[in-house]
């Protein structure tokens, strides 16, 4: 699965450096033309898109987009990998 991801983060200045204070995320995924596993590959990409961090303010949501394209089903990660490398792309 093919995912786009778009994300507003807000943060703190503290003595130590920036602390995040919260994270909106929002995960797309290209679902192609039938649902298939569509719905559960995008649950857990959201189970995993906060990765090892903590928030005081996290919201998250996903959408499986229906496209023009073959279905796309479940393959090894089924939506873990996509979740993590999200949000692990913005914290660099």
């Amino acid at each position: 699965h093919c995912f786009l991801s778009k994300y507003h983060a807000t943060a703190r200045i503290t003595e130590n450096g920036a602390k995040l204070e919260s994270v909106q995320l929002q995960l797309f995924s290209n679902g192609g033309w039938g649902m298939d596993l569509s719905g559960p590959i995008v649950d857990r990409a959201i189970l995993h898109s906060d990765g090892v961090y903590y928030f005081p303010n996290f919201g998250i949501e996903g959408v499986a987009c229906k496209t023009a394209q073959a279905p796309h089903t479940a393959y090894r990660g089924f939506g873990g990998p996509q979740g993590i490398a999200a949000f692990e792309k913005n914290m660099g």
